[in-house]
């Protein structure tokens, strides 16, 4: 587990041996959380880094008349709240959408390790960074895209997410995501998106069979997705927007 995670910290900046015992001996042995429960709740004092070790957590916001919003996915070896030390109060919640495996780290011993290394600081700002081009490129998704566009889009972006910690392959993974879930992350309801999916799958895009995805045609649904790798900061880019299998968000 704490090698998947540096491993994915040395993707923005490369890291000493020091650095590394370091980072080992802040990082605690992780708990189970189940699905549906929150990692952190909005409006509490932060107090630790959460590390996903397995599972898929989300960020959300629920409006007063219940309705949810997820806002980011965050997958195996993602810190998902590197940037809450700085915070008073959360603003939004962080919820496991399938059982879950979390490591953590307390705010005061990261912050004392920043001030010794600037390799691991410039590490988690790079990491940051690339959090909030995946933003970015949700908004736009959410906001300029038709229903059929942004299931596409997820779809793929899921898919290289995947692959980047090798649960993945050959155009083939297992959707983390229920149609309620998917519905909450494009400000869809679940009938639009379950229409969205029927019309991949009757265009020999996608195939579906017990939240199992297969991408039959790659080129078509990222022609139907208008998908550019870049936002996601691939290691390596090739005509697939992944060479090396490894991605920085």
């Amino acid at each position: 587990m704490l090698e998947s995670w540096i491993a994915r910290l040395e993707q923005f900046a490369p890291l000493s041996g020091e650095d590394k015992l370091e980072l080992g001996r802040l990082l605690s042995e992780p708990r189970r959380v189940h699905a549906g429960e929150d990692i952190v709740r909005e409006g509490e004092a932060p107090t630790h880094i959460h590390i996903i070790v397995s599972g898929i957590a989300c960020c959300y916001k629920v409006l007063p008349d219940g309705g949810r919003q997820i806002i980011a996915l965050h997958f195996p070896s993602h810190a998902c709240d590197i940037h809450h030390g700085i915070l008073s109060r959360v603003d939004h919640a962080i919820g496991a959408l399938r059982p879950t495996q979390v490591a953590y780290i307390p705010h005061e011993n990261m912050l004392d390790l920043l001030e010794r290394s600037p390799r691991i600081a410039k590490a988690l700002w790079r990491s940051t960074l690339n959090d909030n081009a995946i933003l970015r490129e949700w908004l736009v998704n959410i906001g300029r895209r038709e229903g059929y566009g942004r299931v596409a889009h997820i779809l793929y972006e899921v898919y290289l997410r995947l692959k980047a910690v090798g649960q993945a392959d050959n155009h083939s993974f297992e959707f983390p995501l229920t149609q309620t879930e998917l519905a909450d992350a494009l400000g869809l309801t679940p009938v639009h998106v379950s229409r969205v999916i029927s019309r991949l799958r009757a265009e020999s895009l996608i195939v579906l069979r017990r939240r199992a995805v297969t991408i039959i045609d790659p080129e078509g649904l990222k022609a139907v997705a208008q998908f550019s790798p870049g936002y996601l900061q691939m290691a390596d880019q090739g005509p697939e927007g992944n060479k090396s299998n490894t991605l920085r968000g």
